[in-house]
């Protein structure tokens, strides 16, 4: 099954995709997958101390890669700041606006005033709760230059704040949801004195609760855990309401996370289309047993809720025919047998769960019969008819790991030109529509017999291999019979290459 993006899709300006980048790693799987921006947080006052986060040092070379490869660094200082973290706060943003950051994202308005003051762009974060028309106006007038709307808005509340505001508007289209208003919630530092607020929430709302009426009043249940945000299925309405930049929640997730999801969302919003594989990768790469539009539709609904688990369960792929039954262990690891009825196979190495239940790890799986061997701890006797999900999949793993640890994939088209007129020094002049490199060679020699061939020039200029650049045209310009070694054309590229790259690593 496809289904076709493009249908009713008015768009004047394809927005900017931008992907989390909680470490080194992760920020280089965003790039590779196809991030247009990422955005990233210091050691200290950042809404995701729990994420690997950046120093100086990595941040100036994070700054670096993404300048190279056209790709915008955003810095999260997105926390309350309290009185004496104030000058110490204000010292980070201009350090890392002077590395060279695009943006700062800000919470605190005392921060982003003087932030403001010292000429560094601002934007408003989401737990500033822009609601309305009038909280982006006067975002707008206190210097933000970008609004990061609330995750409580409608897709119609949000193409009006965008129309009418003067000002970027952003809006997340993937990733976990709060429960609270935009992530302001105190509920974590009443319960276990950490606050959200400062970065460290404690996620009570993945907690088990209690209600006092209802037909399940005496259960403890997930009352206030949302699944996770999906937009695939509405991006041509999300795409129509003219935001700037579209956001991928995740600084906490793993890289094969961030390079799926960047990865996907790149071929819907550059092709305008999608297939159930699709989603199902999304649901393999995370999921809690469902996704939700939010509020982006209207008001959220109940079954956005996950009652019964809060955690990562994964993509439905099944449920269970047998009971399990103990097997021949593999080295020290329990395992167990059982029947499944599955609609996709499985392989060794990919996990499963019933739900809740404890699962395990594939290691034998018989199409032909339906019996699947698994390693770890035998759930209880009684799964049949249990849901089965695949928690992990090894074959989407590879694939993510193959988007950014396999060479460059983030390319940038280039023209090149090259000129040898008899008695002059040859040239080679690159342009990647800003820049303008030229590089100058060696005086051509005649050719004793029929000389170089601007064929030969070509292709000896064409393959720029494990570079973040790709050709898009190369103009040669050559007199007959002459001799041009092509180890000086391939030094010359090499230069062109990395004079370009240095040139690129200084734009803002």
């Amino acid at each position: 099954m496809k289904s076709n993006l493009q249908e009713h899709r008015d768009i004047t300006k394809i927005p900017e995709l931008l992907s989390p980048a909680g470490g080194p790693t992760e920020l280089k799987a965003a790039v590779q997958a196809g991030a247009d921006a990422v955005y990233l947080g210091l050691r200290k006052h950042n809404a995701r101390q729990g994420a690997e986060n950046f120093d100086f040092e990595t941040l100036r070379e994070a700054v670096h890669y993404c300048r190279i490869r056209g790709v915008s660094v955003y810095l999260t200082l997105n926390t309350l700041i309290d009185e004496d973290d104030f000058e110490e706060t204000l010292v980070l943003g201009k350090k890392a606006w002077d590395i060279g950051v695009d943006a700062i994202l800000v919470q605190d308005l005392g921060l982003a005033r003087a932030l403001h003051e010292c000429g560094i762009n601002i934007h408003a974060s989401t737990q500033m709760t822009i609601t309305s028309l009038e909280g982006a106006i006067a975002a707008k007038e206190m210097g933000f230059s970008r609004v990061v709307l609330a995750r409580e808005l409608s897709l119609d509340e949000i193409r009006y704040i965008t129309e009418n505001c003067g000002i970027e508007t952003e809006v997340f289209c993937h990733g976990a949801l709060c429960n609270c208003y935009s992530g302001q919630c105190e509920m974590s530092f009443m319960q276990g004195g950490r606050s959200g607020n400062r970065g460290s929430c404690a996620q009570p709302c993945r907690m088990a609760y209690r209600l006092d009426a209802g037909s399940r009043s005496d259960e403890y249940l997930y009352h206030l855990s949302p699944g996770d945000l999906c937009t695939l299925e509405i991006l041509p309405k999300l795409l129509s309401t003219g935001v700037a930049s579209l956001k991928i929640e995740g600084r906490l997730k793993n890289p094969e996370y961030v390079a799926v999801i960047t990865s996907i969302y790149r071929k819907a919003i550059d092709t305008g289309v999608y297939d159930k594989d699709d989603l199902n990768k999304l649901a393999l790469a995370f999921s809690r047993s469902t996704f939700t539009t939010g509020h982006m539709l209207g008001k959220m609904k109940s079954s956005s809720i996950t009652l019964d688990y809060p955690a990562r369960v994964g993509l439905h792929v099944g449920k269970a025919l047998s009971n399990p039954r103990p097997s021949k262990k593999y080295g020290t690891v329990p395992t167990y047998t059982f029947k499944a009825s599955l609609d996709k196979p499985l392989q060794p190495g990919d996990g499963i769960s019933f739900g809740k239940e404890n699962g395990g790890v594939v290691n034998v799986y018989f199409p032909e019969t339906g019996m699947l061997t698994v390693a770890g701890e035998m759930p209880h006797s009684n799964i049949v008819s249990l849901p089965l999900y695949q928690t992990y999949s090894i074959k989407l793993d590879k694939e993510a790991k193959r988007l950014y640890e396999n060479g460059e994939n983030k390319k940038t088209f280039i023209d090149g030109r090259f000129v040898a007129h008899r008695g002059e020094p040859v040239s080679f002049e690159i342009w990647d529509g800003k820049t303008k490199i030229t590089v100058t060679g060696d005086v051509p020699q005649e050719a004793e017999g029929g000389g170089i061939s601007e064929n030969d020039i070509t292709h000896t200029l064409w393959t720029i291999g494990n570079t973040p650049y790709k050709f898009n045209k190369i103009d040669v310009l050559l007199d007959d019979k002459l001799f041009i070694p092509f180890s000086k054309i391939k030094d010359m590229r090499r230069e062109a290459i990395d004079k370009l790259s240095e040139e690129r690593s200084k734009r803002r």
